[in-house]
């Protein structure tokens, strides 16, 4: 993606200081939106897990008000139909060593505007390619569910394949459960049930993960949060991808084994793009 546009709190810039924390320890927090025809996708829902994140590392959460305001200058600059907004809050500048010496004082803000990739979309319909990842999510309860700035697990996961017809990556906890996908949430299509891995312990709350689990009583069957073991992918009827830009990746293959249909996960994603302008 190509970025077009960025604000540093508030002010026209495309840097940092080297001494901002969140460089030199990832300390921060992200959101990434979709700008879908002018229109601010499920913003509620992106404020809130946001707000939630600087609660569990003790940044202090910057006003909504403010945060539209600013997000309302990036959105004037989108030359597209669809663009991206990268939402970034760091605990700023400090001094070396771990300890946050400036725990409650006003994070750093940072919004940057990209130009949407045309093909996540377009895969809602075909359906994709997908493997099983090496790399291990580690496990943190105090950090599960939160969209942290610590991503190096998901960027060793990423770079362990170059093949075009592979999409995403499942990636699994050190006990060999199902978690998400590099960038998305998994879904599984089984005995009557759409089930989704509990996130207890590692993974992301995504956005779409939970619209769907929100908007069940709509879905075909019934949304099951439970701990997923890696079998049970070759065993369920379908299984698909979910995240804020893609809306739904149905599963076509996952290393050897190829699906029969991809026809839930595809109604669900034609589904979900209507609900995200709704939101």
């Amino acid at each position: 993606m190509t970025m077009r546009y960025s604000l540093v709190n508030g002010e026209v810039l495309n840097q940092i200081t080297i001494n901002d924390r969140g460089l030199l320890y990832g300390d921060g927090l992200f959101e990434t939106l979709l700008l879908d025809n002018q229109k601010l996708c499920l913003w509620p829902y992106h404020y809130q897990r946001l707000a939630e994140g600087c609660r569990r590392l003790g940044l202090a959460i910057p006003s909504e008000s403010l945060l539209l305001d600013e997000i309302k200058k990036v959105i004037n600059q989108a030359e597209t139909t669809r663009s991206v907004i990268k939402l970034l809050l760091t605990r700023g500048p400090g001094g070396r060593g771990y300890r946050a010496s400036h725990a409650g004082s006003s994070a750093t803000r940072i919004i940057q505007l990209f130009d949407a990739e045309e093909y996540d979309y377009e895969l809602t319909e075909q359906g994709i390619g997908a493997r099983i990842c090496d790399t291990a999510l580690g496990k943190n309860r105090k950090l599960a569910g939160i969209k942290h700035l610590n991503r190096l697990e998901q960027v060793l996961a990423r770079s362990e394949w170059q093949q075009k017809d592979i999409r995403e990556g499942v990636m699994l906890d050190s006990d060999a459960y199902v978690i998400e996908g590099t960038m998305t949430n998994i879904f599984l299509v089984m005995d009557n049930f759409i089930v989704t891995p509990e996130l207890k312990e590692c993974g992301v709350h995504g956005i779409i993960r939970r619209l769907l689990i929100e908007k069940q009583k709509l879905l075909p069957f019934p949304v099951q949060i439970r701990p997923v073991q890696k079998q049970e992918l070759y065993a369920a009827h379908e299984i698909f991808f979910t995240n804020s830009l893609i809306g739904v990746w149905p599963v076509q293959q996952l290393e050897n084994h190829r699906y029969d249909t991809v026809e839930i996960g595809r109604e669900l994603g034609r589904k979900v793009k209507i609900w995200q302008n709704d939101g």
